[in-house]
């Protein structure tokens, strides 16, 4: 019998790529890695990810925590997941993969879920009142993307015996059996929501999409024990074939466990690829017009309200890798630690960055005012525009987008939003931390460790499935790093500017219309 506490091994796939940790019930992260996958991009509107570069990604980073961590085998009690979502993977019986990953941002399934509502009448209010959401004219779902590939891709069609979220794929390949929960369904919008503890696909949707319902994994209730790791694969990843394997969650699930917005009247932001505002409910409530969706939670009886903005660390991302450190024609201005001198940069540059407005929606708006031709802009740029008040109105820029949101959110939810968790990425940032608070006008609450919060939050839930651990343990688990307090002399500049933000997104709306829709 081992002497070593007892660990779960949480893989956290994201669109980037996926991180893996071994996370000890004590809540102490003891060995951490990550890999990089690439997405590609097919125009006008595809994007794609190769399974097998994602697995071999997983395996490498498994490895590789193993080696970092010195336990013996059996101190690995399980494995869970969280991944990316809206993304579907095809498999085959054995879990193999029979084409590519459909990413979210794929939206080549858009004219299939439009003519699905033109073929059937009262679909949308029938969706909207069993599920929360319906089929996107944008294709964003799950259900577009199947659509999709019956519609555009039969022999990908045929050789699937299951269509998948990345996550349920990634349990299916460790586990050799085809799960899903009412969590990680939520995508493929065929699951009522009214009721959490039902464990089947909704009949009616499922006819009214015309999806043959045996394409579809077995529901299994949240948070649960689907099986043991298979022996094949216990071998070659290195873990013993005792480990259980349980049912997870999709990554901004995972962040509002993370921020224990399970609590009365707690919130948080999100700050990752895309930003999210997040607040728990006690029932079903959506306003599908401002794009407000309520999803199941893996806290029983309780549902998540995601309110998401589209990018937001992924602009700072682009705009660093992409404008500022890189190499083409003009000169060589690539740099290996691009992020080393943000914070620098914006602390020598004014609050409000001289006047100048960054809008963060290179992919598209989301919520309140989905949008999907809106795109990113510098506004007002003059002679004084230097690169700290760049990089600074960019994170301004996720910022008032951010502070767009949470009216919205507290008058949907009745939660009256006063301090904020924050995860994520951008989390990491104590500028960005700091701007928010002036933005938002509320305490700000990073997490200490934002970059294996998800892989944190999917650990404490396994250990809340082994009887291990619960979730009054979080703040253990995912422990705050400092409070950070809006300051008073900078809030009459950011009221002025967020009024010019809106004011700007309004006036630009009918030019990203022109350039951008068709």
């Amino acid at each position: 019998m081992s002497s070593a506490p007892r660990h779960v091994l949480a893989i956290d796939l994201g669109t980037s790529g996926p991180k893996v940790a071994l996370v000890s019930e004590h809540g102490e992260l003891t060995a951490a890695a990550a890999r990089q996958v690439v997405t590609r991009f097919i125009p006008p509107d595809g994007a794609e990810q190769d399974p097998a570069e994602i697995w071999q990604a997983i395996r490498g980073a498994v490895h590789e925590v193993m080696y970092k961590a010195q336990l013996p085998r059996t101190a690995i009690a399980a494995v869970a997941c969280t991944s990316q979502y809206f993304s579907v993977v095809p498999a085959g019986a054995d879990g193999q993969a029979v084409g590519p990953l459909i990413v979210w941002m794929d939206t080549r399934g858009g004219r299939h879920s439009m003519a699905l509502h033109a073929s059937k009448p009262g679909a949308f209010e029938r969706w909207i009142e069993l599920h929360g959401i319906p089929p996107l004219p944008s294709g964003g779902d799950s259900l577009s993307k199947v659509l999709w590939i019956r519609e555009e891709r039969p022999e990908i069609w045929e050789r699937a015996r299951y269509f998948l979220e990345p996550v349920d794929w990634i349990l299916m390949r460790l586990s050799g059996r085809a799960t899903s929960n009412v969590c990680t369904a939520f995508p493929f919008l065929l699951t009522d929501n009214r009721r959490l503890d039902a464990l089947e696909w909704s009949p009616e949707l499922v006819e009214t999409a015309g999806i043959d319902a045996g394409k579809l994994p077995e529901l299994v209730p949240p948070n649960t024990i689907i099986g043991r790791i298979r022996r094949d694969v216990a071998e070659d990843l290195g873990l013993p074939p005792e480990a259980k394997i349980v049912s997870g969650v999709n990554d901004t699930q995972a962040a509002a466990i993370a921020t224990a917005t399970f609590r009365p009247q707690a919130a948080a932001i999100n700050v990752g690829t895309t930003g999210q505002a997040i607040v728990h409910l006690d029932g079903m409530k959506s306003e599908i017009t401002k794009a407000l969706v309520s999803m199941p939670s893996p806290v029983a009886g309780r549902y998540m309200l995601m309110a998401e903005n589209g990018i937001a660390a992924k602009a700072l991302d682009h705009f660093l890798g992409k404008v500022i450190f890189f190499s083409d024609a003009l000169a060589d201005h690539s740099n290996d630690a691009p992020f080393a001198g943000v914070e620098a940069a914006v602390g020598a540059a004014p609050p409000g960055a001289g006047g100048v407005l960054f809008l963060p929606w290179l992919t598209g708006t989301v919520a309140p005012d989905a949008n999907s031709s809106a795109r990113g802009a510098f506004v007002n740029l003059s002679l004084e525009s230097d690169r700290p008040r760049l990089v600074r109105a960019v994170l301004e820029g996720v910022a008032y987008s951010m502070r767009g949101l949470l009216p919205e959110v507290e008058q949907i939810s009745g939660v009256r939003v006063g301090e904020l968790r924050f995860s994520g990425g951008g989390a990491r940032s104590d500028a960005w931390a700091q701007i928010l608070a002036d933005v938002l006008n509320r305490p700000i609450l990073p997490l200490a460790d934002p970059v294996h919060s998800n892989n944190r939050a999917s650990a404490l839930l396994a250990f809340e499935a082994l009887g291990i651990a619960g979730f009054d343990e979080v703040d253990r688990f995912c422990p705050q790093r400092r409070r950070f307090e809006p300051r008073n002399e900078n809030r009459a500049v950011y009221d002025h500017l967020f009024a010019q933000f809106e004011a700007a997104y309004d006036g630009l709306r009918p030019v990203f219309d022109a350039l951008n829709r068709g």
